[in-house]
């Protein structure tokens, strides 16, 4: 929220503990720029996705998921349902998923 809009070269991974539908929900309040949003469940499992236009309340996934990639919205068609995602840290002491 209130921040500049991603670049597509940059994204937002939020990380939970489980996989949860309203845990995982985001809102488009006071964002300045549309989303690109992608839902991965613990099995790193793409389970929804969407445009999330500005202003919007709420958007949920259709699944659990416990990783939600907010993203430039030109990042979009990168994804599609069921693929398998592949996450990896910068800081060597984190782990790879």
């Amino acid at each position: 929220m209130f921040s500049s809009p991603l670049t597509v070269d940059r994204g937002l991974l939020l990380v939970y503990k489980q996989d949860s539908r309203i845990d995982t929900a985001i809102h488009m309040l006071a964002v300045k720029s549309d989303l690109a949003v992608v839902w991965i469940n613990h099995l790193k499992k793409v389970v929804d996705r969407c445009i999330a236009r500005k202003g919007k309340l709420i958007y949920l996934p259709a699944y659990p998921a416990c990783f939600v990639l907010e993203m430039n919205p030109a990042r979009f068609d990168d994804f599609n349902y069921s693929d398998e995602v592949r996450l990896e840290f910068l800081n060597q002491n984190e782990p790879i998923y």
